[in-house]
């Protein structure tokens, strides 16, 4: 607001043709000095809207000067002054400028010099304006215009652009300055060039160092085609604490060719650096394990606070794992990641996983982009992030543990059409495209196999000091379960158990402190269970929903979600064989719910789902089945009317 009691414009003083004085006055009887936070004066030439603002020092009676304004001219201007974050302004008033005299001066000088007038220099080139003894100078200082040039360049990479003798081989903005002409003046050549590289490199399985680049993040390694990029694992896998913080840079779309591809980063010697793929492919990424080596699976294997960005596996390559009592990390871009970020990531290559289990346990992490990501525990702590990343490869995992072994043996397996399991992180905006087919076949005694599987993560754990985020996420891949528990033994204590916690977005919350917003799944849940030789206490289970398949019994989060998959409720058995089996506290967006003090909010399910039956606790009652029409129309892409329900769920939109 105006408050002139506050504050007083006072007429400008010291008018010339360039400058003037302005002065302003506060009223101390109720604006003290002390309360002042600043003071001063705005001005602007009339017929103008934008105010230039310059500051006094803080007084009763205040002034300053402006300069460097346009002879003759007229400008407005007002005192203000700021209490409190809060400003107060004095009347508006107007000063004309002089029409002392002009001098014009017009001269030209070589580029890169300075033209030194009245004991002041000046450059670049323009106009001038200097007033001495009541006389105004306008300086048109202007430059040899001729022997400048500009020149914009591009060349393949190996190449050169050479300027007066001298080669330039990589982008950037150079000058060049050399010859002297008539006026004295040197030639100046501004040149900017930019390196390309073209057609992808195709691997013959062999490795080449690279050639560009120290490895700071100025000057990058420049990963220029498949052999570098070997060369690249070979040097971070055979030197333990190797290239720590180095940046790499892939500059060029890459065939491996079929060749089998050897993960960078091991658990002794972690990739621990910066991978920028510029969105560059890699084409056709095969890996195929047979045996129990290597156990860190993918593009990379082990990442520990790294940053990998930008890269997109593409093609028909496969990662193809044959195992036995071993554990297994597997994920196209990285097998475990911890305290890492990757970002812009996507894969199309089908992940196949075939474990076999006799008498060690051993766990299995497996996700279309990450097989385990988590944040770092040890201090300094710190959340590991998954963003803006796609999966679109098949995942196809089967386990068979055939065991007569007498102690007791658990295994578990974390999969997930992203991550395969999630600690202390947050994923945003990542999708999954295709199916999971799971296969846990438990043919033993004393023996058990739990498979944790969702459409963005199987298995999620959080802190409150690290917690879980999972925002903005989708899945359209169906989730294809089948659980077969088959004792070899007999009696009570001879169990064979085979578990299976299903969910479209996440299969399993282990803990509170998890968060799961704007998140839907629009993929089918089929479950299957079946349990043989009744009489020796096996079981079959499955525990299934449309968001998350099991919740903790402390407090999670699930806001804005929703889930147009089918979800059974009945059981079905595997094969058609005799048995029994069950699907446990299935429903069509949270399966079992331990707590009480779980939060949901405006999250939605279709009734075109099979089950009738609702979760347990406080969550189930705050779920709703879009009975506003306006929901379901735009998720089924149809009208409103009494039929709606009936419709075919074919969604275009994506969110």
């Amino acid at each position: 607001g105006i408050y002139p009691s506050r504050i007083t414009t006072l007429p400008a003083e010291d008018i010339t043709s360039m400058s003037a004085q302005l002065v302003g006055k506060v009223n101390t009887n109720i604006t003290p000095l002390s309360s002042i936070s600043q003071i001063g004066f705005e001005y602007k030439l009339v017929g103008t809207t934008h105010y230039t603002t310059v500051t006094a020092n803080v007084a009763d009676s205040f002034s300053t000067i402006v300069s460097n304004l346009s002879p003759c001219s007229t400008y407005t201007y007002r005192a203000f002054v700021t209490i409190n974050q809060v400003t107060y302004y004095g009347d508006t008033l107007n000063f004309t400028l002089t029409s002392d005299p002009i001098i014009q001066i017009d001269t030209t000088i070589c580029y890169g010099d300075t033209l030194t007038f009245l004991g002041r220099e000046f450059s670049p080139a323009g106009w001038y304006y200097l007033t001495n003894n009541d006389t105004t100078y306008a300086i048109n200082l202007q430059y040899f215009a001729s022997r400048i040039n500009s020149i914009y360049a591009e060349i393949e990479h190996g190449d050169s652009y050479i300027v007066n003798g001298v080669p330039y081989t990589t982008s950037g903005i150079y000058q060049a300055v050399f010859d002297t002409d008539a006026n004295g003046c040197d030639s100046v050549v501004n040149l900017t060039l930019r390196v390309v590289y073209t057609a992808p490199s195709v691997w013959d399985g062999t490795s080449t160092p690279w050639v560009f680049g120290d490895g700071t993040a100025q000057n990058p390694y420049l990963i220029e085609n498949a052999a570098q990029l070997a060369y690249m694992s070979s040097e971070i896998n055979s030197n333990a604490g190797a290239y720590i913080g180095a940046y790499f840079d892939l500059v060029a779309d890459i065939d491996l060719n079929g060749y089998n591809w050897a993960p960078i980063g091991t658990s002794a010697n972690q990739f621990q650096g910066h991978f920028n793929g510029n969105d560059h492919t890699i084409n056709d990424l095969n890996i195929t394990v047979n045996g129990n080596n290597p156990q860190y699976v993918g593009l990379f294997g082990y990442v520990n606070n790294a940053e990998i960005s930008n890269v997109h596996i593409i093609g028909n390559g496969t990662i193809s794992v044959q195992g036995t009592n071993t554990t297994f990390y597997i994920g196209s871009i990285a097998g475990y990641a911890i305290g890492s970020t990757i970002v812009n990531c996507s894969n199309q290559s089908n992940l196949i996983v075939n474990h076999t289990g006799t008498t060690t346990s051993y766990n299995t992490y497996l996700g279309g982009l990450v097989g385990y990501l988590t944040g770092n525990t040890n201090p300094p702590t710190s959340l590991s992030y998954l963003t803006n990343s796609m999966n679109e490869g098949k995942i196809n995992f089967n386990i068979k543990l055939e065991s007569n072994y007498s102690d007791s043996r658990t295994w578990y397996h974390y999969i997930g059409g992203v991550v395969g399991k999630l600690d202390h992180a947050t994923v945003e905006n990542c999708g999954n495209l295709d199916s999971l087919f799971l296969m846990n076949d438990v043919a033993a005694y004393y023996k058990s196999s739990y498979i944790y599987a969702g459409g963005i993560a199987g298995h999620v754990y959080g802190t409150s000091t690290l917690p879980i985020n999972i925002k903005k996420s989708y899945n359209k891949g169906k989730i294809i379960l089948n659980n077969l528990a088959k004792s070899t033994g007999s009696g009570s204590s001879n169990y064979a158990n085979a578990y299976g916690y299903i969910g479209g977005i996440i299969g399993y919350c282990n803990t509170g402190y998890i968060t799961i917003s704007d998140c839907y799944n629009r993929g089918d849940l089929k479950p299957k269970a079946y349990s043989y030789h009744s009489s020796y206490y096996n079981n079959s289970h499955n525990y299934v929903a449309g968001i998350t398949g099991y919740l903790p019994s402390s407090a999670i989060t699930i806001t804005n979600c929703y889930n147009t998959g089918n979800v059974p409720s009945t059981y079905t058995p595997y094969g058609g064989n005799a048995g029994t089996g069950t699907i446990y506290y299935y429903h069509d967006c949270i399966g079992y719910n331990a707590s009480t003090y779980t939060q949901t909010n405006n999250n939605y399910y279709l009734s075109t789902c099979e089950c009738t039956v609702n979760a347990t606790n406080a969550a189930a009652t705050q779920m709703l089945t879009m009975k506003d029409p306006g929901m379901p129309v735009i998720l089924n892409q149809g009208a409103p009317g009494s039929g709606i329900w009936q419709q075919d769920i074919t969604i275009i939109n994506d969110g």
